[in-house]
């Protein structure tokens, strides 16, 4: 390993051979509980229904969440470093595969991964969209916002999403998106809904 002063004598590389590393999956904490989030196989699809009843049923879980029970804490949607909007967990429907859709939290890891299976949820398959260039033809389903409102440009240049799906409106004359107060970030809000969510029996 270089340094600005000469090299230096590695001194994790003992414990790794013998052993003794110790890593994420190896704290043990009392009181511990885990998570487990299930993501959508569809790449596009409007959720017609989530129905965690099983899940929140198994005795290892305490929790599960969905993005209507986020959505009525005002939690399903959270601001991006780049100025747009993402959800936390898909409410109306699932815009890329691996969308997370709800998330299990459980007192060990392979109560909430099981607990996953439980969720049943409903899609309606939509068209995804494979390339920009497609994106912008007439007539092409759009998968964040509404027709016509799918990526816009700014008068600085940059490049900012439409959220037309989420009330904010592009302003056409100046060609760029309309701004909005960005939501506060509360730190705990998250947890908070975990506790309100359970136990789940």
């Amino acid at each position: 390993m270089g340094h600005a002063y000469g090299s230096l004598p590695r001194k994790e590389d003992p414990r790794f051979i013998k052993g003794q590393g110790t890593f994420i999956d190896d704290i043990a904490l009392p009181g511990m509980l885990h998570g487990a989030i299930l993501r959508s196989p569809l790449a596009h699809a409007r959720i017609v229904s989530v129905d965690a009843t099983a899940a929140r049923g198994h005795p290892m879980v305490v929790a599960v969440l969905t993005g209507a029970d986020l959505a009525e804490r005002g939690l399903a949607w959270m601001p991006t470093l780049f100025g747009d909007l993402q959800s936390v967990l898909a409410t109306d429907k699932v815009r890329f595969q691996g969308q997370e859709v709800a998330f299990v939290v459980a007192t060990d890891r392979y109560a909430a991964r099981d607990a996953l299976e439980l969720i049943a949820v409903d899609y309606e398959p939509l068209p995804p969209l494979m390339d920009a260039l497609t994106a912008l033809e007439p007539g092409e389903a759009a998968v964040v916002g509404t027709p016509g409102t799918l990526v816009i440009r700014t008068a600085d240049g940059a490049i900012a999403v439409e959220r037309a799906a989420l009330g904010v409106a592009a302003d056409d004359e100046a060609d760029e998106v309309s701004e909005t107060p960005e939501p506060e970030l509360d730190e705990h809000a998250l947890a908070r809904a975990v506790k309100d969510a359970g136990p789940a029996k």
